[in-house]
């Protein structure tokens, strides 16, 4: 729309301003991300306490704990994702279990955070990578094989010892908890692809 200003010199009004759409979905406050990361975290918990899949496996629990991990990493803006939700499930798991120890509950509680920051580190040195449905699975497979490998190291402390699967030795438990955790990363990025198509 062309109108004449004070001065008499025609000038152009745009109208795209008038019709610019507001986005549905504003990004949330860096707070409100850390309190549902730490949710998600509390979540796997509560998922790993009550599910009883009749698998009989080492590390099944890794498909959720990973859909919910890779899940939290791809929607959440903070590269330190995986680490809150890993605090997040070994608070939660701290908070059941009245304490820390070296036990398998403490155990899992490093286990939480050191794959919440493994996580990280590797989705950082992998973001500009294509393929991502290959790579996000790799990621998951390395970051829940760390379960085991944490458990063979606190073997020789105290009750530590002989904990979870380890007892017939680390290897079938490394490999079971590798494909559970690709598993539940392929899972996790699924639901992230689907979320994105929900918002267009």
């Amino acid at each position: 729309m062309n109108r004449k200003s004070a001065h008499g010199v025609s000038s152009t009004v745009s109208l795209s301003s008038a019709t610019e759409v507001t986005p549905r979905h504003a990004p949330l406050s860096l707070p409100a991300q850390y309190a549902l990361l730490v949710g998600a975290g509390a979540l796997a918990v509560a998922l790993h306490q009550s599910l009883r899949l009749p698998l009989h496996l080492p590390g099944h629990h890794g498909i959720e704990w990973l859909a919910i991990l890779v899940l939290a990493r791809l929607l959440a803006s903070t590269p330190a994702a995986g680490l809150v939700a890993g605090f997040g499930a070994a608070a939660t798991l701290m908070a059941l279990s009245g304490g820390v120890g070296i036990d398998g509950r403490g155990a899992q509680m490093l286990t939480y955070l050191l794959q919440g920051a493994l996580l990280d580190a590797l989705f950082a040195v992998s973001l500009r990578l294509r393929l991502r449905w290959l790579w996000i699975p790799a990621i998951g497979a390395a970051v829940h094989s760390v379960a085991p490998l944490v458990k063979n190291a606190l073997a020789g402390f105290g009750p530590a010892s002989g904990v979870g699967s380890l007892i017939d030795g680390v290897a079938y438990p490394l490999f079971t908890h590798a494909v559970f955790g690709a598993a539940g990363a392929l899972i996790g990025l699924a639901m992230h692809a689907t979320s994105q198509r929900m918002k267009t």
